[in-house]
């Protein structure tokens, strides 16, 4: 099977396309494992996000999140979305940053620890946890949108290439940033505490 930067490569820059790309294009383009490419996609972009958008991408993750907590075997997006068109330089040209990342990470990637990504209780863990990373993302909090996107990007592509190792990867890394925050909450109300006690 060919991996998905291949795909990418091969569909938007050696075949002839139209004008304008849709997101289903896109999208058929995963196949089966139509979970983690969209989650993925979207995180990517969020990641390097203009300022101010980072709420709507954050919606459109958590949506996708919320059904994998359900157990769904792939997320339901609606038609509208779905039948949202770009103009094929602009995809191109995003592709163009995203492609090289996804060869990165795919030398590494294999199929290990495959119950993370296929199994009901790994797929509603994984969904639990990046849940809480797209409520993050849209939470306006300054410079605490990235690193959730992160984790949601890597735990995409590990369901994506069926990668449980790398699905763990993201969530270590929003396990490593939820435990920052509560440190950092912690801290600011025995602060505030001290200072009202004493002050």
């Amino acid at each position: 099977m060919k991996k998905l930067s291949e795909k990418l490569h091969h569909y938007f820059f050696e075949e002839e396309r139209p004008e304008r790309v849709s997101l289903a294009n896109v999208f058929a383009l995963t196949e089966e494992r139509l979970f983690g490419f969209p989650l993925a996609l979207i995180a990517f972009l969020s990641i390097f996000a203009i300022p101010g958008t980072s709420f709507i991408f954050g919606i459109a993750m958590l949506s996708i999140t919320l059904q994998l907590c359900l157990g769904q075997s792939k997320p339901w997006v609606p038609q509208k979305v779905l039948k949202t068109s770009f103009p094929l330089p602009q995809i191109q040209r995003f592709m163009g940053y995203l492609i090289p990342w996804l060869k990165r990470i795919e030398k590494i990637t294999k199929p290990r620890l495959t119950p993370i990504c296929h199994s009901l209780p790994g797929r509603i863990i994984l969904g639990i946890i990046l849940s809480a990373m797209a409520l993050l993302v849209i939470l306006p909090i300054p410079g605490a949108n990235t690193v959730p996107a992160i984790a949601i990007f890597f735990s995409a592509l590990g369901l994506q290439e069926n990668d449980g190792v790398l699905s763990l990867l993201g969530v270590a890394i929003a396990l490593v940033f939820i435990g920052i925050l509560i440190s950092l909450i912690w801290t600011g109300s025995n602060v505030f505490q001290f200072i009202h006690q004493y002050f």
